[in-house]
């Protein structure tokens, strides 16, 4: 279950805010950035442009499968908050929070919570991804035609410049290269996971409280990994 929430982090990262350079400013200067990095103005830039000013939001769901006979399966929905290398998360029974630095999941039916520093694995740390999508996959500026969930989008494939933990992702937009839809990934270990985005906003800068969790009542087991 750990492993599949660490797949799900990095997938909803690279689908949303891995299009973006953290550690950058809002607005026109973060903007223009964005642009030096990716000059053919293609459909990642300009969603990266538009979701670069502030906290990112969306629900989301999604089917995981692992193993090449496809035994094991996973299928899940919650809500995501992404806010340069920080975010929230909640969704099938825990609950996430990173500031960047450390990162709490907690299960509330159990009452655990187990605290970790960020790792360096792009596959357990989004903020990797977040910090350089283009340092860490290539792909073409001209999209494919697709479909995605019945509706008709264009498809870009992104490739890992490097030997990692991911194999493939491919990201889906609408039919007018607008709307993220969701993606696809396939990780090295054949974990393959589907992902369906809707509700997607960007609001103010959240006070960075936000990502990290309020204390724990005294019968919690916390288990500090740092």
């Amino acid at each position: 279950m750990k492993r599949l929430l660490c797949v799900l982090l990095a997938v909803c990262s690279a689908l949303v805010l891995g299009l973006t350079p953290s550690g950058y400013c809002a607005g026109p200067a973060r903007t223009a950035f964005i642009a030096s990095r990716n000059p053919s103005g293609d459909i990642l830039s300009a969603f990266a442009s538009r979701i670069a000013s502030g906290c990112a939001s969306f629900s989301y769901s999604f089917v995981m499968t692992s193993g090449s006979a496809q035994s094991g399966k996973l299928v899940g929905e919650g809500t995501l908050c992404f806010q340069g290398g920080a975010y929230h998360l909640q969704g099938n029974g825990l609950e996430v929070w990173c500031d960047g630095s450390s990162i709490w999941t907690a299960d509330r039916t159990s009452k655990e919570v187990v605290i970790e520093t960020v790792s360096e694995d792009v596959l357990v740390n989004p903020a990797l991804i977040l910090a350089d999508i283009s340092g860490h996959f290539s792909w073409e500026p001209v999209p494919r035609s697709g479909t995605f969930s019945s509706q008709s989008s264009q498809v870009f494939l992104l490739r890992p410049l490097s030997k990692s933990g991911v194999q493939s992702l491919e990201l889906f937009f609408d039919s007018k290269g607008v709307e993220l839809l969701g993606g696809r990934m396939l990780s090295a270990d054949n974990v393959s996971a589907t992902f369906f985005i809707s509700g997607l906003t960007v609001s103010e800068f959240r006070d960075a409280s936000f990502f990290t969790p309020p204390a724990f009542p005294a019968e919690w087991i916390v288990t500090d990994l740092r």
